[in-house]
């Protein structure tokens, strides 16, 4: 049982990381074609950047 756990674990851990790779590739092809680098961007820009999708309520900052 633990064998089976363990391998449901990877998987798991597998899946979220396939995900992160995808939604970072998203906001970077966002970021391009807005005229922004995400690599240049710091952690607080990067936050109200994806921060402006998810509150379509608030004016963005960019």
């Amino acid at each position: 049982m633990l064998e089976v756990d363990a391998a449901v674990q990877t998987e798991t851990e597998a899946s979220q990381a396939e995900l992160m790779d995808y939604a970072e590739t998203q906001l970077r092809e966002m970021c391009a074609s807005r005229g922004l680098d995400w690599n240049a961007m710091t952690e607080a820009d990067r936050e109200n950047f994806v921060n402006d999708f998810i509150h379509e309520d608030r004016k963005c900052v960019r």
